[in-house]
């Protein structure tokens, strides 16, 4: 028997054809179920029939020994004696309970930030487990550094870690301030809010545009001063891609907890290049936020239960309450943080751990909510703004809700779970429409995945294998959930933190069948065709996923969106001439450009130069140029103009996204305004 897979051990030269076939079976079918450019021509009733012996190949290559997944770490059984400095601890919660008072009238302030970081630093050090001896003995951690340095060597395996980084940061950076291009009204919400940082108020939840929380405004605000990129589309982007980034770290560190080294390795990279992954990141909106909370809690929990070490379980609870500071989607994690208790307690590795286990819960539980309490003050006083957005989704507050809801949940459950193979949703800002949320390399590996992952977990029962398998349909809920919106799921924004499982299953499939091969040729050929064919497959990855994002997703995005920013720049030259932005009226046309975002382009998001037609005859008043932007269909106003100002100058400014965004632009001489 082979020790680590509990499976029996292969033959050591057979050529396992099983691996191959139910690969290029699984290749075919995904790629009967892409779209164009790739495949024009759709085929969904042959992609699934080849799915089927694709996963049967895989269950009995498995079964025969020549398919199987790296042994999962092995869990530490250490006692934790739950030694806590209960006086602490009670004096930190008495401070904590005063921060709900002081977080008042929707604001931080010096005062309630202070009293609310020494409550939870007092809390968090009375439950930590500290180590016999002194970290801080500053010359033995001196010394120890460099000797450290001093065995410093780069290994191969760190040159392929590099070239790996190297490549992730391409694929998330590259073009970052053209893809995509335009800023939409979201982003326009979102800058405000920033705005209102940077001019000092500090709020707790932001309430414009149905509310939003707090985090992404903070972190877009220090990215602006950092960074220097101002309230700008770019500053967003930027906030949102340094996000991804770390995210796609800790998909590594989760890929090595589930399957060792080389499966995190493939996990980083499978992650970086993806498309879901860079576009959500791109896009600038708090989506990367849901993941990126959900990898850090994740991460930290699984390695927390596994070595027993309650230190980790704690940084788990404050990331988890951080969490709830970012993504309303992230709302699902504290369900998927018990379930994932839940299935440690049901299963032998939690065998005379559950008591302490339990007290692990409870320090999860009350570190997220002392992290949570400046939204919870809000939230308790205004319910109805901090809810609205899930209200009404669940609900039929907004729309009514037609079908039975158990039907609803049926058909939302079966869109999301295909959403890997066949349709990411119709949303164009975040995702090329109707296509399969996977590239075809990574959507043929992951039913596969499954099949191995499912049949690991039944052989070693453990609690890591069903979680990661569980995780995928819980952590799709927030789109699934869209019972009165059923037209909005699936989609990729609400979904963002299922990317993790599902890339780690992908990866330990790929890891699996690299192993294979190795198993099957002991000698240099065995490695060299392994990594060859991870090579390929991940060089066609990218190149796909190339192409989605850079090229696909690029046109489609500038298509559909206006273009404020090729106004906004008109604007800033405008005042660049000496004019001012009260001298500038963008004029009202259904389903044009964001008035505000014009303004911000042109360096003032505290203006908003929207102006309605039946105003016009008020602009008469000024004195100073005037500069009217139009829509270019808009003949009425244009006619209103001419006769206001009769010797204005007309210019038609050609856009560079596309023919329909062609606007036009009226400039009035001083000479010409109506004293």
């Amino acid at each position: 028997m082979d020790q680590k897979s509990g499976s029996p051990e292969p033959h050591k030269t057979r050529f396992f054809w099983r691996v191959f076939v139910a690969l290029f079976l699984a290749l075919l079918a995904q790629f009967l179920l892409e779209t164009a450019p790739l495949n024009p021509i759709r085929f969904p009733r042959l992609g699934i029939l080849l799915y089927i012996p694709a996963v049967l190949l895989t269950f009995r290559a498995w079964q025969e020994g020549e398919l199987n997944l790296s042994s999962l770490p092995d869990m530490i059984f250490r006692i934790d004696k739950m030694d806590v400095n209960w006086g602490s601890a009670l004096i930190a919660l008495e401070i904590l309970l005063i921060t709900i008072f002081l977080f008042k009238d929707n604001s931080f302030t010096l005062l309630n930030l202070c009293v609310w970081f020494i409550g939870l630093s007092l809390l968090v050090w009375s439950f930590w487990e500290h180590t016999p001896k002194s970290i801080w003995d500053w010359e033995k951690l001196s010394s120890g550094i460099k000797y450290s340095m001093g065995r410093i060597k780069i290994s191969r395996w760190t040159i392929i870690l590099l070239l790996a980084t190297g490549l992730v940061i391409f694929f998330r950076v590259y073009r970052l301030t053209e893809v995509p291009h335009e800023p939409i009204a979201d982003h326009a919400e979102k800058l405000l809010d920033v705005y209102d940082v940077l001019q000092g108020n500090l709020s707790i939840f932001f309430p414009r545009n149905t509310g939003r929380e707090a985090f992404q405004m903070y972190l877009t605000a220090a990215v602006a001063l950092v960074f220097g990129t101002g309230v700008s589309f770019l500053s967003l982007k930027v906030g949102t891609v340094l996000a991804g980034l770390v995210t796609v770290f800790f998909i590594y560190l989760l890929g090595k907890e589930m399957g060792g080294q080389r499966a995190g390795l493939l996990a980083l990279i499978l992650s970086g290049i993806a498309y879901w992954g860079n576009v959500i990141s791109r896009i600038g909106l708090r989506y990367a936020l849901y993941a990126l909370f959900a990898s850090f809690t994740m991460f930290f929990l699984i390695r927390g239960l596994r070595r027993s070490s309650r230190n980790d379980i704690i940084i788990a609870g404050l990331l988890l309450g951080l969490g709830l500071h970012g993504y309303t989607a992230f709302r699902i994690m504290p369900i998927v943080v018990f379930i994932a208790f839940g299935l440690y307690w049901l299963h032998p590795q939690s065998r005379g751990m559950r008591v302490q286990s339990a007290f692990w819960f409870g320090l999860v539980i009350l570190m997220a909510l002392m992290v949570f309490l400046p939204l919870l003050r809000y939230m308790l006083e205004n319910p109805e703004l901090v809810l609205l957005r899930s209200v009404t989704r669940l609900t039929g507050a907004e729309q009514a809700i037609t079908d039975p809801v158990w039907k609803i949940l049926l058909v939302n459950t079966g869109r999301a779970l295909a959403m890997p193979f066949w349709n990411n949703g119709n949303v164009w800002a975040h995702s090329i429409m109707y296509r399969p949320a996977l590239d075809m390399v990574s959507a043929a590996l992951f039913l596969p995945g499954v099949t191995l992952v499912l049949a690991r977990y039944f052989r070693q029962r453990d609690w890591r294998d069903i979680f990661l398998i569980l995780a995928i349909p819980l952590l799709m809920l927030p789109s699934i959930m869209s019972i009165a919106f059923p037209d909005e799921n699936p989609a990729l924004n609400r979904t963002s933190a299922v990317f993790i499982p599902i890339v780690i299953v992908i990866a330990l499939c790929l890891d699996g069948i690299m192993s294979s091969i190795e198993r099957a040729w002991q000698d240099h050929k065995g490695a060299v065709t392994a990594w060859g064919l991870a090579a390929l497959l991940i060089a066609f990855s990218s190149w796909q996923n190339y192409d989605l994002v850079f090229h696909q997703y690029d046109q489609q995005y500038r298509v559909n969106e206006w273009n404020s920013t090729e106004v906004g720049n008109l604007v800033r030259k405008f005042l660049d001439n000496g004019n001012t932005i009260q001298q500038v009226f963008v004029l009202a046309f259904p389903n044009w450009v964001d008035s505000r975002i014009i303004a911000i382009t042109a360096g003032h998001p505290e203006v908003n130069p929207y102006l309605a037609s039946e105003n016009l005859k008020d602009t008469v008043n000024f004195t100073q140029p005037l500069m009217f932007l139009m829509h270019q269909d808009d003949t009425i106003d244009l006619e209103i103009l001419q006769s206001l100002y009769p010797q204005g100058i007309l210019n038609r400014y050609i856009s560079d996204n596309a023919p329909s965004h062609d606007f036009w632009a009226y400039f009035v001489p001083a000479s010409s305004s109506i004293p």
